[in-house]
């Protein structure tokens, strides 16, 4: 299909533990989002929470199941703006909670994605991590997957999505100051390697002593940053992704001829990738891991 799906990126402030106001901001930028055309709508990680937590009970007292009328509330509200919606939130599980990015897509049911690479930080130090990586779902013609903040710093994760036919990779993240790698360098670099789209929304504000960045972006399939947002305030960012420029994997070559650089990849010499074993310890003398 060609053609182009209109995105836009929300950097909000959550308020910490406050469901109830942070579903209405998530109804009013999907609102301001449908109003410049937006068909699809990324937020932030724990957009429904906030993340800043100084306990697993704190965190679990505010967690909802995917049973939670929140998401009946959502989905109506997909189908009356005719836009997909993507949104971190703190998922009660039956052992704890888990840190999760819920898809709304009109027309089908809620599909989620629990994140798998979990930091030290905030409620991440006593969530569950996920056990998969998100399914490539496709929406009016873009094949796209999710991310969850640290997920970013491992490219396998992007590699493996982008293998799976990905169009355009969607970050939802909470990336405070000293993070600023995952827009100067980590978006970049995972759009160019793996010639797709990447949109990051990342949060502002302060929750105690970590205060977020902004920042949020988008880069085109070339590594080129096609849009972003200033730190430290609340903004939307709406770009148009082309659906086209991502689907060629040829990289030019002699005579005009293109080269896949996909099919350049040598797995075999990847194993060490799928080792659990392989770490630190059996690491070769002279790597510095």
């Amino acid at each position: 299909m060609t053609g182009a799906l209109r995105i836009a990126a929300i950097q909000s402030s959550p308020q910490l533990g406050d469901v109830d106001a942070n579903l209405a901001a998530i109804e009013a930028w999907s609102r301001q989002a449908a109003n410049r055309g937006a068909r699809l709508v990324l937020l932030p990680e724990c957009a429904l929470q906030g993340i800043v937590f100084h306990s697993a009970e704190d965190a679990l007292a505010v967690a909802v199941p995917r049973t939670d009328p929140v998401f009946e509330r959502l989905g109506s509200l997909t189908e009356e703006l005719g836009l997909g919606l993507v949104f971190g939130f703190l998922e009660r599980l039956e052992t704890g909670y888990s840190n999760t990015a819920a898809i709304l897509l009109p027309g089908d049911s809620p599909r989620f994605y629990r994140k798998t690479h979990l930091t030290e930080l905030g409620a991440d130090r006593w969530a569950e991590p996920g056990d998969s990586l998100c399914e490539v779902m496709e929406y009016e013609g873009l094949r796209f997957g999710v991310l969850v903040c640290y997920d970013v710093r491992f490219p396998e994760a992007s590699r493996v999505l982008a293998l799976a036919g990905a169009d355009a990779l969607l970050l939802a993240t909470n990336s405070p100051a000293g993070y600023e790698g995952t827009y100067d360098h980590a978006a970049r670099t995972r759009a160019w390697e793996n010639r797709v789209w990447f949109v990051v929304a990342n949060r502002v504000g302060i929750e105690d002593d970590a205060a977020f960045i902004g920042r949020s972006l988008a880069v085109d399939p070339f590594g080129g940053v096609v849009g972003q947002l200033d730190g430290y305030r609340e903004g939307m960012l709406v770009v148009d992704i082309e659906l086209e420029a991502a689907r060629s994997k040829l990289l030019p070559g002699h005579e005009g001829a293109g080269y896949s650089f996909l099919a350049a990849r040598r797995p075999e010499l990847y194993g060490a990738l799928g080792d659990p074993e392989r770490g630190p310890s059996s690491a070769p003398r002279e790597l510095s891991v």
